[in-house]
């Protein structure tokens, strides 16, 4: 044997052997709420010195396989305690995760890690996928630069180098930073489902800071405050998508921007539908504050505010578009209750804008695409079907159906079928259109909410010896007795008058001579009136020239109807005409 090949052989048998971390992914169940690191990190055993399973032994040890791994962590509450900022191992301060990782908790009210307000809570590196389900990340804190560096952001988890973060029914809550509780770069991404984030603190974009893409899917984001921009989220650049999700209650504080809901930037592009921004409050932009390109689809902004302009939406650059908007009860301390372009493009079509308490409806130059409603006179809207001026006869912000709460519109609002070209289903995936007058033609609403559609022809439930029903033709015709359930109330309740309002509503044709004659009590308003719900509510104002049916009397009052599913009670005085059989 050659002198030289023998060297070598020698050589490879005395090389010290450095064992290859595992190549298959690998499960921990975490058994210890101790947070200590792991004994020897890459063995494949979770084990901290006294050999109990911590989870920061866990996530050291998933760091060390090639595969992705699952850590398991039952009901509890894991405080991190390890104090030491500026490592990428996960010995010491954050939880540095490196390989593709699962955290799977008992639920968002059960499993808490708890970040001791010493660091943030995980530190995502790397183009690596990681899921967190079912638990809470609280109180997590990282210094604040006076600057918007990144360096200081994600008070809970931190996504550097590209990463994917999956949060499914998890809770965000309390933590600090100067970006985000959740801080996105480097063109990661965030999908959010099912989640929580509130009480969060930061400067710019308190519950979620993006440079990336991010989707916010049946999500509430509620709370969350920020010192300077974007009260519950600021996206800087990238894609922003929230569907069905509610922003609430948020604030920031900037003197100048703004966005107490959401801040768009010149970089970022955003869509928001099926969703309910309301309460959120700021300077500029009480909802949301762009720059960028904003779509808002199937949405409502509603009882936002700012302290100068644009309580609803402020539109300070780029472009917005808003289809099938409600916007209702949105204030500005100066200007735009309800929209304020200050610099960019605004369109609307098929959208409420209305009841703003300050600043008018509309400031700057809002263009109509036709079909919306200005509950006042100040969006200047010129398009097709447009209305001005008119009391848009919206409920209050509730449960209707859905997942976010919305404004319905009263079975008197001029919005009904008064559309066109509307999206496909309303904010609660409802389908468009529908009939919502009874006039036997589906017609799109105009706002987020497609009222439900009327069955014709119309059969008009009459209690006993009520004068009559109405047909699909609007005649009268005998009908039989009805059962006491359905009888008028036993006596008719004290009501106020509210001032006339132009109040489109739709009534039958009028009858002719011999039928009214015939058969049914009819009445034909004289002079504007208002009508009263069978509950006792104002529903706006009755104009004059319409024709109803008689269905029951009670002391000065009429119940009266165009539709079976909405009567409606108006007082019999000299506004009135009554047109007895």
């Amino acid at each position: 044997m050659r002198p030289m090949l023998l060297a070598c052989l020698v050589w490879l048998l005395l090389m010290p052997i450095t064992p290859a971390p595992p190549a298959r992914a690998v499960g921990f169940t975490v058994t210890s709420p101790l947070d200590a690191p792991d004994a020897n990190p890459g063995d494949g055993i979770c084990a901290t010195a006294i050999g109990v399973c911590s989870l920061r032994a866990a996530v050291q040890e998933a760091n060390a396989t090639l595969g992705p791994d699952t850590i398991t962590l039952a009901p509890g509450v894991y405080v991190l305690g390890i104090g030491g900022r500026g490592e990428d191992a996960a010995a010491t301060g954050d939880l540095d995760v490196t390989r593709p990782l699962t955290i799977a908790g008992a639920g968002a009210g059960s499993t808490i890690i708890d970040g001791n307000a010493a660091d943030r809570i995980l530190h995502v590196i790397g183009p690596i996928a990681v899921q967190l389900n079912g638990l809470t990340l609280r109180n997590g804190s990282v210094p604040r630069p006076a600057d918007i560096s990144l360096d200081g952001g994600g008070g809970a988890i931190y996504v550097v180098g590209g990463g994917f973060l999956s949060l499914n029914n998890v809770s965000v809550s309390g933590n600090t930073a100067t970006s985000g509780a959740i801080a996105i770069d480097d063109g990661g991404s965030l999908t959010a489902t099912g989640s929580t984030f509130s009480g969060n603190t930061a400067s710019f974009g308190a519950a979620l800071f993006t440079n990336g893409s991010a989707t916010i899917a049946n999500t509430t984001i509620s709370g969350n405050t920020s010192s300077s921009s974007g009260g519950a989220i600021y996206a800087r650049q990238g894609s922003l998508s929230v569907v069905n999700s509610t922003i609430s209650g948020n604030s920031a504080s900037s003197s100048t921007v703004g966005g107490g809901g959401i801040l768009i930037a010149v970089g970022a592009n955003a869509t928001i539908s099926g969703s309910t921004l309301s309460g959120n409050n700021a300077t500029n932009g009480g909802a949301i504050h762009t720059r960028g390109s904003l779509s808002l689809v199937n949405s409502t902004l509603s009882a936002n505010a700012a302290r100068n302009g644009g309580g609803g939406l402020y539109v300070g650059g780029g472009s917005a578009t808003l289809s099938n908007a409600t916007l209702n009860a949105n204030s500005a301390d100066v200007q735009g209750g309800g929209i304020l372009n200050s610099g960019g493009s605004a369109i609307v079509r098929n959208s409420i804008v209305a009841n703003s308490p300050s600043g008018g409806t509309c400031a700057g130059q809002v263009t109509s695409a036709g079909y919306n409603l200005d509950g006042a006179q100040t969006c200047a809207f010129a398009g097709p079907g447009d209305l001005a001026g008119i009391n848009p006869q919206l409920g209050p912000l509730q449960n209707n159906g859905g997942t976010t709460m919305t404004h319905a519109l009263l079975p008197l609002s001029p919005a009904i079928d008064a559309g066109n070209a509307c999206e496909s289903i309303d904010q609660r995936g409802q389908r468009r259109p529908t009939d919502g007058n009874g006039d036997g033609a589906a017609r799109c609403d105009i706002g987020a909410f497609e009222a439900p559609g009327v069955s014709v022809p119309l059969v008009i439930p009459l209690p006993a010896n009520a004068p009559a029903t109405l047909s699909p033709a609007g005649t009268a015709t005998p009908t039989s007795t009805a059962s006491p359930a359905s009888a008028p109330p036993t006596a008719a309740p004290a009501r106020t008058a509210v001032p006339p309002t132009a109040v489109r509503v739709a009534a039958p044709p009028r009858p002719d001579e011999a039928t009214a004659t015939e058969s049914a009590t009819w009445v034909v308003v004289t002079e504007p009136t208002e009508a009263i719900s069978a509950d006792d509510d104002t529903l706006g104002i009755v104009q004059a020239g319409e024709w109803y049916v008689v269905i029951a009397e009670e002391d000065d009052w009429l119940l009266v109807a165009s539709d079976p599913a909405w009567p409606f009670w108006i007082q019999e005085d000299e506004r009135v005409e009554v047109h007895r059989p």
